[in-house]
């Protein structure tokens, strides 16, 4: 039955009692055609939408209904029963295979009997006709995507070769001045030796002259020989100067951890898989929870209660967790159950990811004089070292990585370094009382930069210079302890430790646009938050200055 199926007759042909095998279909006049009625049928209608065989099981059926009946997953299978557990239609191999444990199975003209009056029956075409304008209007909108895809390549391809010229500039000047100075260091080098053999000349010339006066000199008189002898003994001490001198030459050391950090990278940026929804919320619609869940996040040989200070997700999906308490660093596997976990000396305050599976984890402690970043990773299923730790001359209590860029608050200011260290300018400070700068964000495209004021209720806006944008002062953030963008529409969500409450804040830092999570939703004294993208939920850290063995998830619809 299968293949009379698809052996189609051209219907012209057929009007006139031929049988041609139709090679083509119209989805406008619901037409059969063979090759040679195609041309004439083309020729009048220009606009039609006309079907090859690749698109045979687009074809639709011409004015009868023969193989609607047909079982899809049995072909052959006539479909007479239905199963009322499921509200599927079946045949009876399907009965018999996957329905075999349903108790309610009914023969299909009693379930079909009075469809014509029903209204879901009755609105069909009306829907079908709907369905239809949003998948044209669906196809003409994925064209346009692949159009704006491809250009969107082209200016990414044109960027990469722009930022290969700037790194290419970057390293010929380099090279050119790293040159100059080993010119410079030889130019001087040569000067010491050349000053070296004009002293050994006249030492020479004059200790023969001392030898010559001493040789001439009446033997008789001491108070002479004396005097040629005390010069002498200053030009043999100048002798013994210049040829206990070291010899001279150059030696070059290069800087490993540049090429190191160079041979670390997959990529010259991060390449982000970007989606458009059609139904997604933008940044400034509310968002709601659809699901919350916990996660158990304690380990053996834990000795306090977890303190979850910092979440972040990896390239391949694992969630990890920064327990200040306990003092480590812990990969979650799929289940969000520790799977490894790597201990941090002294106090972590603060975690973000940096490079695909690299976290970068903030250490502070006045006590033990650290203020430092350790640089973790993952591989094979552990937890590994993979940089040099950075020592700093701030405090470092909160962090954040944006375009190649480290952002680090000390409390009272916020510095940029770059990964390997160098300080590249503080953008911006208020001393006006403690944690002024207690935690920070960057937003999707590097241009503002969101920074939390703890005690006195505010979130700061700043553009890349470190000027200040927007402050969004309500009483409702108390104590504000956490915050992130979201990844897809560059939304934020804040969280206040003290109100127990988690809110939507628009990209511009401006105003709060819901309340998404409560003290009844799971929130209590919430630490840390990150929005995963891979599972379109937000993870918290929770239990404030008591500690939460637990994360929550929240689900987000």
């Amino acid at each position: 039955m299968a293949t009379k199926k698809m052996d189609f007759i051209c219907c012209k042909c057929q009007d006139q009692d031929k049988k041609t095998l139709a090679e083509h279909f119209c989805e406008n006049c619901t037409d059969y055609l063979c090759e040679k009625c195609v041309e004439l049928h083309n020729g009048y209608f220009t606009k039609h939408v006309v079907l090859g065989r690749r698109d045979l099981r687009c074809w639709t059926p011409r004015g009868h209904k023969e193989g609607v009946d047909e079982c899809e997953k049995h072909p052959g299978e006539v479909i007479k029963l239905h199963c009322d557990d499921h509200g599927n239609i079946c045949c009876q191999i399907c009965v018999s295979v996957h329905h075999r444990s349903c108790k309610n199975v009914s023969h299909l003209p009693d379930v079909a009997r009075g469809i014509h009056t029903r209204r879901e029956f009755q609105r069909l075409q009306s829907t079908i006709n709907e369905l239809s304008n949003r998948l044209n209007q669906l196809k003409l909108a994925r064209k346009k995507t692949r159009n704006s895809l491809s250009n969107s390549c082209r200016k990414i391809v044109a960027e990469i070769k722009d930022l290969r010229k700037t790194i290419s500039e970057a390293l010929d000047k380099l090279e050119q001045e790293t040159i100059t100075e080993i010119e410079a260091v030889k130019i001087r080098m040569d000067k010491s030796i050349q000053d070296d053999i004009d002293h050994c000349v006249v030492l020479h010339a004059e200790m023969k002259l001392l030898l010559n006066d001493i040789e001439s000199e009446d033997s008789q008189n001491e108070a002479l020989s004396y005097i040629s002898f005390k010069k002498c003994q200053d030009k043999i001490a100048l002798m013994n100067n210049i040829t206990n001198k070291p010899a001279l030459d150059i030696a070059f050391k290069p800087y490993t951890n540049l090429l190191e950090s160079i041979k670390s990278l997959r990529f010259l940026g991060e390449i982000q898989e970007t989606c458009h929804n059609n139904t997604a919320s933008g940044p400034d619609e509310a968002i709601k929870v659809s699901k919350r869940k916990t996660y158990y996040v304690g380990a053996e040989d834990d000795k306090e209660t977890c303190r979850i200070s910092g979440i972040c997700e990896l390239n391949d999906g694992r969630v990890v967790t920064l327990d200040s308490q306990n003092c480590k660093v812990k990969l979650l596997n799929g289940n969000h159950e520790v799977e490894d976990q790597y201990e941090i000396p002294s106090l972590p305050f603060d975690m973000c990811h940096t490079l695909e599976n690299e976290v970068a984890v903030a250490v502070d402690s006045d006590e033990d004089k650290r203020h430092e970043i350790h640089f973790i990773g993952e591989k094979g299923g552990k937890l590994v070292k993979t940089r040099t730790t950075l020592t700093l001359n701030n405090n470092c209590v909160s962090l954040c990585y944006s375009q190649g860029q480290l952002y680090v608050g000390s409390g009272t200011a916020l510095y940029v370094y770059t990964l390997d260290g160098k300080l590249l300018q503080k953008i911006y400070e208020d001393c006006s009382s403690h944690d002024t700068v207690s935690k920070c964000a960057v937003s999707l495209d590097g241009a503002r930069i969101y920074i939390l004021d703890f005690y006195k209720y505010k979130l700061v806006t700043l553009d890349k210079d470190g000027n200040v944008l927007s402050v969004l002062e309500e009483s409702d953030l108390e104590c504000p302890s956490a915050l992130c963008v979201n990844d897809r529409n560059g939304c934020l969500y804040l969280c206040s430790r003290f109100a127990d409450k988690v809110f939507q804040v628009d990209r511009e830092g401006r105003k709060i646009v819901a309340t998404i999570a409560r003290k009844a939703d799971g929130i209590a004294g919430p630490m840390a938050v990150y929005y995963s993208k891979n599972l379109a939920s937000l993870f918290l850290g929770l239990g404030g200055l008591y500690g939460n063995n637990n994360i929550l998830a929240l689900k987000l619809a």
